[in-house]
């Protein structure tokens, strides 16, 4: 697994993911602040190693 902040790609996906509305909470609004939050250096991205 590798670990490494948030690119803009990833921000971009992270946004458009929408959750059953008992966990609807945890969706992100399309709006800039929601890319100024992912891309603030306190998100990352986990890729799988490929092997």
């Amino acid at each position: 697994m590798n670990f490494q902040l948030m690119t803009i790609i990833d921000a971009k996906q992270v946004a458009t993911w929408k959750y059953p509305q008992e966990n609807s909470f945890y969706d992100f609004e399309d709006i800039p602040e929601t890319f100024q939050e992912l891309l603030d250096g306190t998100y990352y991205s986990l890729y799988k190693s490929e092997i």
